[in-house]
């Protein structure tokens, strides 16, 4: 049995994160409506401070943590006989993070519905080359709604997408295909 949750609006001045829930076997996937974490209930006692994230030496294959704190490039978190932890992932090669494409890279396209002069979706193509491998390597941010920010794990920076009109997050697309990550955004108007 399920049971709907109403959505409530996002506070003022918050910015909604997309998150890829699901991906397809052709490399697509499905972006979440957008969400913004609800402020944390009033505490009288100071909130203890986060443990440190663990950090990699040179030559490590195995790092104790009870919990996923942050992506460690190289490793990935798991529970082995060792204990649960980072462990050195032996499938792929360390490979450094690598410029993120330009803004001369990028193909942003304005869709318009016949003879309606107000686009109606932004198409954003971002040439991403062999790396990411999955969706899950890609993180899409819509900040105050004319910015999207687009940042995967094997780039330096994000890449910052300035748009012309305000999106509304909470229908946007998105997939990779043939080394590119194409992305649609519905305008609001």
């Amino acid at each position: 049995e399920c049971t709907r949750i109403p959505r409530a609006d996002p506070p003022r001045g918050a910015m909604p994160r997309i998150e890829v829930f699901e991906e397809d076997e052709d490399g697509g996937f499905d972006i979440s409506a957008s969400s913004v974490a609800p402020p944390p209930p009033p505490s009288s006692a100071p909130a203890a401070p986060p443990p440190p994230p663990p950090s990699a030496r040179a030559g490590e294959s195995f790092i104790p943590a009870s919990t996923f704190s942050e992506r460690m490039p190289g490793f990935i978190f798991t529970t082995r006989e060792g204990g649960t932890g980072y462990y050195k992932d032996e499938n792929g090669p360390e490979e450094p993070p690598v410029p993120a494409p330009g803004k001369e890279d990028l193909d942003l396209s304005y869709i318009h519905l016949r003879g309606v002069a107000t686009p109606h979706t932004v198409e954003i193509v971002v040439p991403v080359g062999e790396r990411p491998k999955s969706a899950a390597d890609v993180q899409v941010e819509l900040v105050d709604k004319k910015l999207c920010l687009i940042q995967c794990q094997h780039w330096q920076t994000p890449v910052e997408v300035p748009l012309a009109h305000a999106a509304d997050a909470t229908k946007a697309q998105g997939w990779l295909n043939s080394g590119s990550l194409t992305l649609r955004l519905p305008l609001r108007v």
